[in-house]
């Protein structure tokens, strides 16, 4: 007998709790929630918020999209879906991350926490151009080319800068230790 499945097979509209239609201009699907992007409204979410992963200040699953108010006054220009955790990207080159921390995916090198709204990552000696949420992983391209990875199983090669990242549980113990490489021989794009 074959695996019950209880997806869709037929595209569905998704219907906003607004009587307009905001204007997308992105959409991206992690593997159990998603992000859209308006042009005028901000940031939606909707999925399953396990881990805060929709940024809304709790921890409910939302069917439809609604809008992370906290990002209501920042000027947005990309979101990323990852497993369990988002990123969005500034006009200003500023990230913003949330949702499951666990392995330093969110890129905060002193709390490997849950985050359940948005965060602003510190500032970065360059601004970044693009931002990347993957299983539990993190990658940001810089406006210079290089690469920023944090999260889990990332190693170091001679030739990067590695910054080792603590993450604290609380309680005072610590967690095993991810890494923040900045990878100078990687680029993107034309020179």
């Amino acid at each position: 007998m074959g695996a019950r499945c209880d997806a869709t097979k037929e595209p569905i509209v998704i219907s906003f709790q607004k009587k307009t239609r905001p204007f997308v201009t992105q959409i991206s699907a992690g593997s159990s929630h998603s992000l859209i992007l308006t042009q005028e409204d901000g940031v939606f979410s909707f999925g399953s918020n396990r881990h805060g992963r929709l940024g809304l200040g709790d921890r409910y699953s939302r069917l439809r999209p609604s809008v992370i108010k906290d990002l209501n006054d920042v000027d947005i220009i990309q979101v990323s879906a990852g497993d369990a955790h988002s990123l969005v990207l500034t006009s200003e080159g500023d990230v913003y991350s949330f949702g499951c921390g666990t392995h330093g995916q969110l890129g905060f090198t002193d709390d490997c926490s849950d985050r359940d709204r948005p965060s602003k990552l510190p500032k970065l000696s360059e601004r970044v151009a693009r931002v990347c949420a993957s299983r539990t992983r993190s990658r940001l391209l810089l406006h210079d080319g290089r690469v920023i990875l944090f999260g889990a199983d990332i190693t170091s090669s001679p030739k990067s800068n590695t910054i080792s990242v603590s993450c604290s549980k609380g309680d005072g113990s610590t967690r095993s230790s991810s890494d923040r490489l900045i990878l100078p021989e990687f680029s993107w794009g034309s020179s």
